[in-house]
């Protein structure tokens, strides 16, 4: 493990929760949503943290410019169509759709090595989530600085052999 690289887990986590939405205020007229976010291996939560939507959204797309090739499921609306964006029934299906993309992430054990994955879970040893933000916007797509999650995929990605590839 690279000098800094966060301790991950064996396993694909058993359970990943999304749940118990939380409302914040700043104060101003503004509000948000946060999340709790838990994976649990082996019985015993190895990551927690409180994500708001914005940071899923922020996942979503980092990881999508760094994982060329990687299918994951969209993020919930960030508004209601029809419904208010504070009512219990917005709520309960935003959550639904944020734990079903926080399950598919976490079952990918490569991503679970990526230091903003990492980060996002609250696993053990990870950067804080605010300085893994601002080393993926320092980096967004291709950098492998320390990122083991990357370095894994870029290998994997290169040893597929792709029928119009000379043998």
């Amino acid at each position: 493990v690279p000098d800094g690289a966060p301790t991950t887990m064996a396993q694909p986590p058993q359970l990943v929760r999304v749940c118990d939405p939380e409302l914040v205020s700043d104060g101003l007229a503004s509000s948000h949503h946060t999340y709790l976010v838990e994976l649990t291996g082996d019985g015993v939560i190895c990551g927690s943290a409180r994500r708001r939507f914005s940071d899923f959204d922020l996942l979503a797309r980092t990881l999508a410019a760094r994982y060329v090739g990687l299918v994951l499921p969209p993020l919930p609306p960030k508004s209601g169509l029809s419904l208010q964006a504070h009512s219990a029934e917005f709520l309960q299906q935003r959550t639904r759709g944020l734990a079903l993309f926080a399950v598919r992430v976490a079952r990918v054990p490569t991503l679970l090595r990526d230091i903003l994955v990492a980060a996002f879970f609250g696993l053990g040893g990870a950067d804080a989530w605010e300085v893994a933000v601002k080393k993926a916007r320092a980096a967004p797509s291709f950098s492998q600085a320390n990122n083991p999650g990357l370095d894994g995929w870029l290998a994997r990605v290169g040893a597929v052999v792709l029928p119009d590839d000379e043998t």
